[in-house]
C-alpha cells in the first residue's frame, strides 16, 4: 500500500515540476516541458503553451503566452491581444501585464510567426490564397475562437466571451475577423492604427471587400453582426507618416487616406453610412489619443479605457 502512495506521489511531483517551469520559463522552453501534457494549467504569472488543435494550427503551431494576475479567477475577464507584423508578441504582453493586474484580467498573446504565417494568412486570416477561396475551418480566425476553448479549460473559466485588441497589423486581423466570423464570442474589440481596412462590401472580393469566400452567411448578415458588436477604432492622431517602410501603400490601401490616421477615420466613416443605409444597430466608436504615433506601448492604457470591463 505504501508503494502505490509513493508511486502517486512521485507521478504528482512530476507534473507539478512540469507546471512550475511553464510559469517560470513563459517561452519555447517551457511548451516543450507540457507538450506532452497538453491540459496543464495557466499559472499565475508569465507562461507560453503550444497550441496546435485547429485545423489551421495543425501543422503551423502556435506558441501563446499568457499572464495571469494572483487576483484572477473563474470569473475574470479574458483579453486576446493580436500582435503587429514584426510579429513580437512577448514584448505586446510585456506592455499589457501592468493593465493585466490593474483590471484583474487573464491576457493571452497568440504569437502567429512569420516563418508559419505570412500575411495572407495572418493579416489577410488565410479567408483567400491565390486568389482562390480557403475551406472556413482553416481560417487563423477560427484559431483564435479555439485558443479561447482551450484557455477555458486550462484556467476553469466561466467567461463565454471574451475581449479581443489589436495593434497595426494586428488590427488588420482584428477587424476582418469581425466580418467573417458573425458567431465568434467576441464581447468588446479595439482595433488601434491599423495600416489598411477591408470594406463591407460583398461585392468586391476579399481583402478589398467581404465578398469571394467559402464564408457560410451572406454578406449582409455578417455586416450586420459585425456592426451590432461594440467596437472600438482607436487611432494615435500623430501616426501621420506617409513614408513608413510598412505603411501600405497599394492601390486600396492608398485610396483610404495617405496615412494610418486618415484611414482610420475613412473606414469608421465608410462603415457607419453602411449601417446607416442599411439601418443595422451601430455600436462602433472611434477614439483618438493625442500625440501618440504608431507606437503600441503608447497606446495601450487608451486601449484598456475603451473596454468596459
Amino acid at each position: 500500500m505504501q508503494k502505490v502512495k509513493l508511486v502517486g506521489l512521485l507521478a504528482l511531483g512530476l507534473v507539478a515540476f512540469a507546471s512550475a517551469a511553464e510559469g517560470r520559463q513563459g517561452g519555447s522552453a517551457a511548451a516543450s516541458v507540457v507538450a506532452a501534457k497538453d491540459t496543464s494549467a495557466l499559472l499565475v504569472g508569465e507562461g507560453t503553451f503550444i497550441f496546435n488543435g485547429s485545423d489551421g494550427s495543425a501543422e503551423r503551431p502556435v506558441p501563446v503566452h499568457y499572464y495571469r494576475p494572483a487576483s484572477a479567477n473563474a470569473d475574470s475577464p479574458i483579453l486576446f491581444v493580436m500582435h503587429g507584423t514584426n510579429r513580437d508578441a512577448t514584448n505586446y504582453r510585456k506592455a499589457w501585464i501592468k493593465e493585466a493586474e490593474k483590471r484583474g484580467f487573464i491576457l493571452i498573446v497568440p504569437e502567429f510567426s512569420k516563418e508559419a504565417y505570412s500575411s495572407a494568412l495572418y493579416h489577410y486570416g488565410n479567408i483567400r490564397v491565390d486568389r482562390a477561396p480557403v475551406d472556413s475551418a482553416q481560417w487563423t480566425y477560427v484559431t483564435v475562437e479555439k485558443i479561447f476553448d482551450e484557455v477555458r479549460a486550462r484556467t476553469g473559466s466561466n467567461r463565454t466571451t471574451y475581449h479581443i485588441y489589436g495593434h497595426s497589423a494586428g488590427a488588420q486581423f482584428v477587424h476582418r475577423m469581425l466580418w467573417m466570423m458573425p458567431g465568434a464570442r467576441i464581447d468588446q474589440a479595439v482595433a488601434a492604427n491599423a495600416g489598411w481596412y477591408t470594406l463591407p462590401d460583398g461585392k468586391v472580393n476579399w481583402p478589398n471587400g467581404i465578398g469571394g469566400t467559402a464564408a457560410q452567411t451572406s454578406a449582409d448578415d455578417r455586416i450586420r453582426a459585425a456592426t451590432s458588436r461594440r467596437v472600438t477604432i482607436l487611432l494615435g492622431t500623430a501616426d501621420t507618416s506617409t513614408t513608413a517602410s510598412d505603411l501600405p501603400k497599394g492601390r486600396a490601401a492608398m485610396a483610404q487616406g495617405p496615412h494610418r490616421f486618415a484611414r482610420g477615420h475613412f473606414f469608421y466613416e465608410r462603415v457607419k453610412s453602411v449601417a446607416e443605409e442599411k439601418q443595422y444597430p451601430f455600436n462602433w466608436k472611434l477614439v483618438e489619443v493625442p500625440g501618440v504615433a504608431h507606437s503600441n506601448a503608447r497606446i495601450v492604457s487608451a486601449a484598456a479605457a475603451a473596454i468596459e470591463w
